[in-house]
């Protein structure tokens, strides 16, 4: 038998019958979602600033121009968790780009 989801009893309609919390989030660094920061995920729009006015856009890392990040904190976390070792792999593969699979956290 395959793979699936069996009731053994009536379920309702609208009634939650599995809930799983996520594993992983991913981020697509494609064209169309730079405004989205690659460490917290929010839509920079929605963040708001020192003057508290939204931030609008993320600013794009300097080293590899792919990862975008909405505020100094995010990028400086970003980089001691994860961004330092993909800036190695885009440093060695110039043309390559993040990919959602590589952006899994």
């Amino acid at each position: 038998m395959g793979s699936g989801l069996f009731a053994t009893a009536a379920i309702d309609a609208g009634q939650e019958i599995y809930n799983l919390n996520p594993i992983f989030k991913t981020l697509d660094a494609g064209p169309g979602h730079e405004s989205f920061c690659h460490y917290c995920s929010e839509d920079a729009q929605d963040v708001l600033g020192k003057d508290s006015k939204p931030v609008a856009q993320t600013k794009a890392c300097t080293g590899c121009d792919v990862a975008r990040f909405c505020s100094k904190k995010c990028r400086k976390q970003a980089w001691t968790l994860f961004h330092r070792d993909e800036r190695r792999i885009l440093e060695r593969v110039p043309k390559c780009q993040l990919r959602p699979c590589w952006r899994t956290a």
